[in-house]
């Protein structure tokens, strides 16, 4: 009976959360489950994969890029008394230089003689990515424009709480 009880208790709250979180819950279960099997059954399973595959690639290497850029501009902005010319600019600028190439083929844009165009559906990748770095950009400037505690709350994420009471 108890057992029940604080099983109907912990559905409650997870429904609860789920409520308040349901967009991203909704955006996670397109990508996560109906997208790959609705390219599953357009094509077949290794080609959906393939193209979820190098469309990741393509996200997290300009992540890895832009954090790199991040890295820069942050100590020589707010923390120039801290920055290092090589650990925060000429390490970054390496990453950089490094991962262009990565992009440039994971997208299948020969810049380079030793990149090839990538085979159609993997050809969709570079913009199916860049729309969707696209539409996260617009959101930001949407939610920058509504709600602009709310970014600059994320960049609290990271930062310990103080105890309650402590001296």
């Amino acid at each position: 009976m108890i057992l029940a009880l604080v099983a109907c208790v912990l559905v409650a709250v997870s429904i609860g959360e789920l409520a308040k979180h349901l967009p991203a819950v909704i955006a996670q279960f397109i990508v996560g489950i109906v997208l790959p099997l609705w390219l599953g059954f357009q094509y077949d399973p290794i080609t959906a994969f393939s193209l979820l595959a190098t469309i990741l690639v393509i996200v997290v290497i300009s992540i890895y890029i832009v954090v790199d850029l991040s890295c820069i501009a942050f100590y020589f902005r707010f923390r120039r008394d801290e920055a290092n010319v090589v650990l925060h600019g000429v390490i970054p600028l390496l990453g950089i230089a490094a991962f262009i190439p990565a992009l440039l083929t994971a997208a299948g844009i020969p810049v380079f003689a030793f990149i090839a165009r990538l085979p159609y559906p993997l050809s969709l990748s570079g913009p199916v990515a860049g729309l969707w770095m696209l539409v996260g950009v617009v959101y930001l400037a949407v939610l920058s424009a509504q709600d602009p505690q709310r970014v600059r709350d994320t960049g609290k994420v990271f930062l310990e709480e103080e105890e309650v009471g402590a001296a």
